[in-house]
């Protein structure tokens, strides 16, 4: 561990005033904390790390010009090792932030318990050896990287869950959730489909429905509906409707002639 720290930098961007002030007024129930300058957008924000050094940045994602998330990329890129925490109204942005670019996200309107794990997570970074350049080194990494996932890691409280890809059956969409199909049972990853989709192997897995992706192998009988609609049965048992959208492509896939 690193020795305590006495005092940490923040630059707070935001391109709303009172969603500036209810950050700088936040961490001021946070004595170590300290506001360098209060920004409206990204143009500042480059401009301002040419010359300050903050240890972290609090992040507004949707934005006049460039986003939060852009703007987050760019950063990987520069000498700056502070880390990111996202301020969003928009939760589906706030995941994809959190999976990749950011130590956490804020969604508007937080409260102060909300706030103060955010802070606790920060100061629990930035006094381990490995932070921060450890987690910027495994940001740039991952982003905008081709490399496919060989394991879902679902944390809860309490409980970090590790599933390899290998044990899943298929993914379906739950509400802000999707729901991971398992050899051990179900469990449910606060993540987008469609981001998740990305990061699987095209050659494993397959969409066959907008609320639905399933893996090729497990896939044991294709079946004929009411009203020209198909479903798939997988190996373990369960039926999963295919829409006509991805109806082609899934046979197509499985060597089926059309």
């Amino acid at each position: 561990m690193k020795n305590p720290i006495n005092k940490i930098n923040a630059i707070i961007v935001d391109d709303e005033v009172l969603a500036r002030i209810n950050v700088r007024e936040a961490l001021k129930l946070h004595p170590k904390w300290h506001v360098m300058t209060e920004l409206s957008d990204g143009e500042q924000l480059h401009t301002a790390l040419e010359y300050t050094n903050p240890d972290v940045i609090f992040l507004d994602i949707q934005m006049p010009g460039e986003n939060g998330i852009n703007i987050a990329k760019k950063l990987l890129q520069t000498k700056t090792e502070a880390l990111i925490i996202f301020i969003t109204a928009f939760n589906q942005f706030a995941v994809q932030a959190f999976e990749l670019y950011a130590i956490d996200y804020l969604l508007k309107p937080f409260n102060d318990k909300r706030f103060a794990q955010a802070i606790t997570r920060a100061e629990e970074y930035l006094t381990c050896d490995q932070s921060p350049s450890f987690l910027k080194n495994w940001q740039a990494k991952h982003l905008g990287s081709d490399e496919k996932i060989d394991k879902i890691i679902i944390r809860s409280s309490g409980s970090i869950r590790i599933i390899l890809i290998k044990d899943i059956y298929f993914f379906a969409s739950s509400g802000n959730y999707v729901e991971v199909h398992h050899e051990d049972g179900i469990h449910l990853h606060r993540v987008q489909l469609k981001f998740l989709e990305a990061k699987l192997n095209p050659q494993q897995f397959c969409r066959v429905h907008r609320s639905a992706i399933v893996k090729l192998s497990e896939v044991k009988e294709l079946k004929s509906l009411e009203d020209n609609q198909y479903s798939v049965l997988l190996s373990n048992g369960k039926s999963v409707k295919v829409s006509s959208t991805f109806r082609a492509n899934l046979m197509s896939r499985l060597g089926i002639d059309q």
